[in-house]
This record gives structure tokens, sequence and C-alpha cells, in this order.
């Protein structure tokens, strides 16, 4: 009976066992995600995406096109964060 009995719980103990090796998994790009926010409150963007943010909400003072190549002017980045706050156009 005993040995039934241990024959039974086993399959339980393994399903346990993995599922708690899951709950640890650390995913190892979390910092690289873009909806988390910096300790000045302001949100984490990669540099592409901050350019074209820029872009869209800048458009370029010679054409007013939001995309593209801006004749004239270049786009400068004066702070170290990824953020479109960061960019500024700049006469060539």
């Amino acid at each position: 009976m005993k040995k039934w009995i241990i024959l039974l719980l086993l399959p339980c103990f393994a399903f346990s066992a993995t599922a708690f090796s899951h709950e640890a998994y650390r995913d190892p790009h979390r910092h690289q995600r873009k909806h988390h926010h910096n300790r000045h409150g302001q949100q984490h963007y990669r540099f592409a995406e901050a350019l074209q943010i820029f872009q869209s909400r800048q458009p370029c003072p010679s054409t007013g096109a939001s995309y593209g190549a801006c004749p004239g002017y270049i786009i400068v980045k004066h702070a170290r964060a990824n953020h479109p706050s960061s960019f500024h156009w700049q006469v060539r």
C-alpha cells in the first residue's frame, strides 16, 4: 500500500519542482524594456525610437516634413539619455 501512495505522489512533486523553477526565472533583458522609467520619471527609449518620436513632434524647420532628410539642418543629441527631449535641430 505504501508503494502505491509513493508512486501516486511522485509525479505531483516533480511537477511542483518545475513550477517553482519557472517562477525563479528572471528576464536577462528586463533593463532594455522601453516602458520602464528612470529615476527622473522619464520613459526609457531606444535611440531609433526616440529619434523617430522627436522628428514626428518637431518637424524639419526648412521643409516641415516629419520624416526623412532635412536640408540645411542636422539633429543634435545634447544629453546622454535616449529621450525625444534630448534632441534639437541645428543649422549645418
